[in-house]
């Protein structure tokens, strides 16, 4: 991703947007946004960059002229696992 002056780059391993300022070629501070960001996409406005963390299940908003996060979206958790059919079935037959 990228913006008049600097390339946007997730980078999961730390949980952070890696910065890179075209001018002066070379990163600068990075920005923590969340668990495992993914994917990102700039807003309408050119200054909002919204970015998936994939690790909590969110969606992070964060300002680029500030260079942090200014809000989020949270989702609720996803069941990671869950009961066997057979497990179902005799707990439906049990009335539980």
């Amino acid at each position: 991703m990228s913006r008049a002056g600097a390339f946007y780059i997730t980078n999961s391993g730390y949980n952070r947007i890696e910065v890179f300022d075209t001018q002066k070629q070379r990163f600068v501070d990075p920005i923590p946004v969340g668990q495992l960001p993914h994917q990102m996409a700039m807003g309408l406005d050119g200054t909002t960059l919204y970015v998936t963390n994939i690790g909590g299940e969110s969606i992070a908003m964060v300002d680029l002229d500030l260079q942090q996060v200014i809000g989020g979206i949270q989702f609720p958790p996803i069941p990671r696992a869950g009961k066997r059919r057979s497990q179902r079935r005799e707990n439906d037959s049990n009335g539980s």
